[in-house]
């Protein structure tokens, strides 16, 4: 993964690989934080083919 040091934002995580939830801005670290819950709990659920 490429760091980026502009102003571009990046996913937590690749919805292509794992369920996402809304989308919150993370301004410190220039990432869209998109993961399920909170920070007390956030489940992570990763997509797969059956």
């Amino acid at each position: 993964m490429a760091i980026s040091v502009g102003g571009n934002y990046i996913d937590l995580l690749d919805p292509k690989r794992y369920i996402t939830g809304k989308i919150i801005k993370n301004t410190r670290w220039h990432i869209n934080d998109n993961l399920l819950g909170v920070s007390e709990f956030c489940p992570v659920g990763r997509k797969t083919s059956l």
